[in-house]
């Protein structure tokens, strides 16, 4: 091993073990007694300050994942702005829908938190952590899909500390994890494909801002079966636009290549 891949392990471990920490022992246990409003406060705090050390030392460490030749144009990305709206899908149809008339109020201090959630997330189980994977596998014709997929099954094995969190059933436990499997997946191809690592966090942070916080903090109901149903299938052909995407990524520049020879 390079010293440059122990050094992309190195910050995987230690950064994520600290998001671990936090999400498995501090947020859930410690700030428990908390005020709601001071618990935001402090757990706004604390990622921030995290947030900018993941860069920090990403960016010190000069730490990328090796961008294609080429990448698709930019209006590919249009289509991933649909499933940013699965929830708003489903609020016509529930039955006890209630709209929140203070949402604006929680939107505020919620929402700079999720965005540094994203940041971390991203930079440390999607960006090193793929740039390690395809260090790791750089004699495997396969690399980059495996990385996508390892990257995936990594983060939502460590995302199963929501099912200590409050309010949290099994049920809708295992569906946020589908949801987060094919999340980190999408993010995956997106920094592999295109050259910015903006563009991961961004696809991530508006799926989770619109659908979990904007959408279910304006309009409060209960999730039935119908719930389920509308957002598997936006996850559904999200996954088959990503399968699309990423066959146009490898074989375009291939038939580019050979038509030049």
């Amino acid at each position: 091993m390079s010293k440059e891949t122990l050094r992309k392990l190195i910050y995987v471990i230690a950064f994520g073990g600290v998001y671990c920490l936090l999400n498995f022992v501090i947020f859930p246990f410690a700030l428990s007694g908390v005020e709601h409003i001071a618990n935001i406060v402090i757990r706004m705090t604390i990622y921030a300050i995290l947030a900018f050390l993941v860069v920090f030392f990403k960016i010190k460490f000069e730490i990328e994942i090796e961008r294609p030749n080429k990448e698709l144009n930019l209006l590919f990305l249009l289509p991933f702005i649909i499933p940013c709206f699965s929830t708003l899908l489903y609020a016509p149809f529930a039955s006890d829908l209630i709209i929140n008339t203070e949402a604006s109020i929680h939107l505020t201090y919620e929402l700079p938190y999720d965005l540094c959630g994203s940041i971390i997330e991203d930079v440390i189980f999607v960006d090193v952590l793929i740039s390690y994977l395809l260090d790791m596998l750089k004699d495997n014709p396969q690399k980059k899909l495996l990385s996508m997929f390892i990257s995936s099954g990594i983060f939502t094995l460590i995302r199963c500390y929501i099912f200590v969190l409050p309010g949290i059933d099994f049920s809708n436990g295992f569906f946020n994890l589908l949801i987060t499997f094919v999340l980190t997946f999408v993010c995956g191809y997106l920094a592999i494909y295109f050259d910015s690592a903006l563009i991961p966090i961004g696809f991530h942070f508006l799926f989770n801002a619109i659908n979990f916080l904007i959408i279910e903090t304006i309009f409060n109901y209960s999730n039935t079966w119908l719930y389920y149903f509308i957002f598997s299938v936006m996850l559904l052909l999200t996954c088959s636009y990503t399968a699309l995407l990423l066959y146009l990524s490898y074989h375009r520049p291939l038939r580019e290549e050979e038509n030049l020879k």
